[in-house]
């Protein structure tokens, strides 16, 4: 199924509180137009610094790690294209540990196309 057109959604991951969270992009077929991420795109923030870049098309990004304990995860789609979306991974992460945790709160856009990593 593919995701609907001109949507705004976000979900927002939090982790213990001396943890960061790894963010590993497993599946990915977003619009993408031959130069940018301009009508469709997803973004993952760690409080304000964006982590990678915005993200579209199938190329899957190397895993992301956050600084802080909570990230959110940005999707945007205009009235055009629709494709599959993506689907996402988490983990609770330190340097030297790595620990699933299966938390997560959907605030906006119904079931997301992602699973936690539990």
């Amino acid at each position: 199924e593919n995701y609907a057109s001109m949507s705004e959604c976000l979900w927002e991951i939090e982790v213990g509180s001396d943890m960061g969270v790894k963010i590993t992009i497993v599946d990915m077929d977003i619009e993408k137009t031959e130069m940018s991420c301009f009508y469709d795109s997803l973004y993952i923030t760690d409080g304000t610094t964006v982590l990678g870049e915005l993200f579209c098309g199938t190329s899957l990004p190397e895993p992301l790690i956050s600084k802080s304990n909570m990230v959110t995860v940005f999707f945007r789609t205009d009235s055009g294209v629709e494709k599959r979306g993506f689907h996402l991974l988490y983990e609770e992460t330190t340097p030297a540990v790595s620990t699933t945790v299966p938390s997560v709160n959907v605030t906006t856009c119904g079931v997301p196309y992602y699973t936690p990593n539990v």
